[in-house]
């Protein structure tokens, strides 16, 4: 399981090395960075796949 930081260094090195990336499934809660600035990032770097937001948050 990556941290929001890896998620992101990880997303930018796929398609460099010829990896199409079509989903992206993360949680709620992620290590080291809130999930809205993690899919705020992935907007920015013009990610055109489908992600997916998991919680096992009951409160959320």
């Amino acid at each position: 399981m990556l941290g929001g930081e890896e998620a992101l260094e990880s997303l930018s090195e796929l398609p460099e090395e010829q990896y199409e990336v079509t989903v992206a499934i993360y949680d709620y809660l992620m290590p080291n960075i809130k999930q809205n600035e993690l899919l705020k990032q992935i907007h920015a770097n013009s990610q055109k796949f489908l992600k997916i937001m998991l919680t096992g948050q009951a409160d959320f």
